[in-house]
Order: structure tokens, then C-alpha cells, then sequence
């Protein structure tokens, strides 16, 4: 994307032109005055928190315990980033708004927050693609068509409950996006795939499913391979599919890229960190490299669903 976003990536033809321009930009750039005003507050809050530490910290050198002059910085600084983050969390939801709504409406897609049907979750578990668990949270559903493809992608949050001695406590097992592209092909089998090194290595084989050879090409020593058809999987992961795969993945700033591919869609899973995201609440709303992430983003699971579509039948 050139010339501060005014020019949108290849491959978002069916985007109206100005996007930017027209409709992300002035949306974002309503924000600014609150934004401006909500730094402003971290800075003052900050300020005064650190001159109450340093009056105490003088008290403590005069009259109490030096050694306590560190934890009174430390307990500072705490305070400065809990609050800050607190008073950070209102304008960073409307910008994340402003951000996507315009983009998910222009490109025909539906984006919902939460309190929606993971669709594919329970094949990603049958296929096990994800850690048992015992809390989950979803959000950010986003669902659209694509060269004539469905697809559908969602960030999910998994934990599990532990305990220790007395104590019960829940830890992350997984934290990413889940998505399924459809797969319009005649396949009847089905193949699971994982980077090379990780899911797999060290466990059997999925039931009624054997190691596949993927061929003479850089991305066999990528990635793992299982299938119920040896021809189909090849046919079915040629290079350039898993090659925009692991683009994606790259892109989404993630790591363990899995899936599964069955019954006419592509399963994809990929631990990330949050996603479609406005980006720092310190940059001036209007900055396009906001607008220029989420539509890397996007345009990653577009070019995958490209890639599929050369796939024929």
C-alpha cells in the first residue's frame, strides 16, 4: 500500500476505491480529540503517582526504612500501567470499531463481537486440533464470501482448570484464531496438516489415517502431513496452498499453524496473539498503518482462498 494508504493492497479489486480516504479515515479521526485527552489523563495520573512515591520515598530515606524506597517505585509503576491500561480501554474499543466496521461493511462481510456459534470447533476437536479444556471464550467472528467462496474465522481462548494444593487456577492452553475456508472440491478423504516439529511429532497417527509424502518441495520439510489418501493430499496441499498458508501465518504474527481438510472446507488454526487490533493508542488515530494491518490480515485468508480455488475439482 502506497501514498498513506490511499492505495489499496493487490487482490482487494472489489473494494470501493478511497476506502481509506473516505470512510475509515474520517471514522478514526473523530476519536482524536479523545484520544488526545485520554493521554493527556495516563500523563497526569502517572505524574502524580510517581511524585506521591518520591515524598514517600523521602520519608522513608529520613525518617523509615530505606530498603522500602525500590518497592515504592515498583508499586508506582505498577499503579502508572494498571491505570493507564484501564483508562486506555474505552477509546481503544471505539477505535477498534471505527477500524473494522467500515472495512468488514464495504467488503460485503458480517463481523460479531461476541455471543455468537463457533461453526467448526467441534471438527477442530474431532480432528484434534485443540487441548482439552475447561473454559473457552470466543470473539470477533468474522464471516463473508470470497471468490465464490464461504469462509468464516474467530478468535478463541481456551483453559484449562489446575490445581494446587488448596488452590484452583485456570491456565491458557490456547489462545488464537480458528477459521475454515470452503474447499470446493470432489475429495472424499480427509488429511490433516501441522508444522513440521510440532502437533504431531511424537504421537500416532490420527485414527485410520497414515504419514503422507507431500513430494519433492521445500514445504515437506515444513510441515506434517496425515491422510486417509495419499493422491488426494497431494492434490489437495500442492506448494502454493501451503505456501499462502504459511504466509498467513506469518502474517497473523502467530506460530503452530494446524488444520484439517474435510468435507468441503479447509480448517485452519493459529496461535496469535489479539487480531484486528487498531494498534497503539500513542500514534494519532488517522496513522494508515492501522488501516494497512487489518487488511494484510484479511488479505492473507483471501490469497489462501485464491490459492484453493486453483485447486480444481
Amino acid at each position: 500500500m502506497t501514498q498513506a494508504g490511499q492505495t489499496l493492497p493487490e487482490g482487494f479489486e472489489d473494494a470501493p476505491p478511497g476506502l481509506w480516504e473516505t470512510q475509515v479515515r474520517p471514522a478514526l479521526g473523530e476519536l482524536e480529540a479523545e484520544r488526545k485527552q485520554v493521554i493527556r489523563r495516563c500523563f497526569i495520573a502517572g505524574g502524580v503517582i510517581f511524585g506521591v512515591a518520591a515524598i514517600i520515598s523521602l520519608l522513608l530515606a529520613l525518617y523509615g526504612n530505606p530498603d522500602l524506597i525500590i518497592f515504592a517505585f515498583i508499586l508506582a509503576a505498577v499503579l502508572t500501567v494498571g491505570g493507564g491500561a484501564a483508562m486506555l480501554q474505552g477509546i481503544h474499543k471505539k477505535a477498534k470499531q471505527a477500524l473494522l466496521h467500515p472495512v468488514i461493511t464495504a467488503l460485503g462481510y458480517s463481523h460479531q463481537e461476541k455471543g455468537f456459534e463457533p461453526v467448526g470447533f467441534e471438527d477442530c476437536r474431532r480432528y484434534s486440533l485443540l487441548p482439552g479444556h475447561d473454559r473457552r471464550d470466543f470473539e470477533d467472528w468474522i464471516e463473508g464470501e470470497h471468490d465464490g467462496a464461504r469462509f468464516q474465522f474467530y478468535e478463541a481462548h481456551l483453559e484449562e482448570k489446575r490445581k494446587s494444593d488448596k488452590k484452583t487456577y485456570y491456565v491458557t492452553v490456547f489462545r488464537g484464531v480458528i477459521g475454515r475456508v470452503q474447499h470446493q472440491s470432489s475429495a472424499l478423504g480427509e488429511t490433516v496438516f501441522a508444522r513440521d516439529g510440532g502437533l504431531f511429532d511424537g504421537f500416532s497417527a490420527p485414527r485410520g489415517m497414515d504419514r503422507a509424502g507431500m513430494g519433492e518441495n521445500e514445504f515437506e520439510k515444513i510441515f506434517t502431513v496425515w491422510t486417509t489418501d495419499q493422491v488426494e493430499a497431494r492434490y489437495l496441499l500442492p506448494p502454493n496452498v501451503m505456501e499462502h498458508l504459511a504466509a498467513m501465518e506469518a502474517r497473523f504474527g502467530g506460530k503452530k499453524l494446524r488444520g484439517a481438510i474435510a468435507g468441503g472446507w479447509l480448517y485452519f488454526l493459529i496461535d496469535t496473539k489479539n487480531l484486528f487490533e487498531p494498534g497503539s493508542m500513542f500514534k494519532p488515530m488517522d496513522d494508515p498503518e492501522r488501516f494497512e494491518s487489518l487488511m494484510s490480515e484479511i488479505g492473507s485468508v483471501r490469497n489462501v482462498i485464491k490459492a484453493l480455488r486453483e485447486v480444481r475439482p
